[in-house]
């Protein structure tokens, strides 16, 4: 189970990393896609696509190298949280966007599948948490 754990936490700070990087380089493309969800306003989505970018490559860097384990794991189920939330929010209101998640230009178009993996991703971090909370995931104990 703990290798489990380990490949899971490496898993989720390779795709925030992944995902981090085209928003970091593009800054302004990002908050065009994060305001077509039309969720905040022009301004809070310029916001947010200043800095979530590096709250998802911190989070992920502290995943990879597994400090302050339980605190990145709680971000990362934040984040995932959140982006479940808005892409189901943007798919019930019909919109037809790009999901904006690892390329600001083209990337997925939002639907069924989307929602599947982000789900999926959801669902990863929820196990994540519960064993940051349960302290049972370092591979030698101390």
């Amino acid at each position: 189970m703990k290798w489990f754990i380990l490949l899971l936490r490496i898993g989720f700070g390779v795709i925030l990393i992944a995902a981090s990087i085209d928003k970091l380089l593009h800054p302004i493309q990002f908050s065009q896609a994060v305001e077509n969800y039309q969720v905040f306003g022009e301004v809070l989505s310029r916001w947010a696509a200043i800095w979530l970018p590096y709250l998802e490559f911190l989070t992920g860097a502290l995943l990879i190298l597994g400090v302050w384990f339980d605190a990145a794991a709680l971000l990362n189920l934040l984040m995932m949280t959140i982006f479940f939330l808005a892409l189901i929010q943007a798919y019930i209101r019909g919109l037809d966007i790009n999901c904006g998640c690892f390329s600001v230009e083209g990337g997925a178009k939002l639907g069924l599948g989307k929602l599947l993996y982000n789900f999926l991703l959801l669902g990863g971090s929820i196990i994540l948490v519960f064993f940051a909370i349960k302290g049972n995931y370092r591979l030698k104990k101390n």
